[in-house]
């Protein structure tokens, strides 16, 4: 429960941050940290498999919990912000 918690929270965190960026820079700017964030989720997997025992699950864990939702919800906001633009 308390890791379900934590990706939901992270997720939350990742839409205010999107919205942040798309309103303050664009909305591509927007895209490009959701981007950014999945480089590094991607990164940190692929440390979590190559580092043996717990620190390799360390990795795993900080990927799949916190850095893919937060980037998931900054994706889920930059595309609203495309839809919903006026320009």
């Amino acid at each position: 429960m308390e890791l379900f918690v934590l990706a939901v929270g992270s997720v939350l965190i990742g839409t205010v941050i999107g919205g942040i960026v798309s309103r303050l820079a664009s909305i591509k700017a927007a895209f490009l940290t959701a981007l950014g964030l999945f480089v590094v989720a991607a990164v940190l997997a692929i440390l979590g498999e190559q580092t043996p025992g717990w620190d390799g699950l360390g990795y795993s864990i900080v990927a799949t919990i916190l850095v893919t939702p937060l980037a998931v919800g900054t994706l889920l906001v930059a595309l609203i912000a495309l839809v919903f633009s006026r320009r």
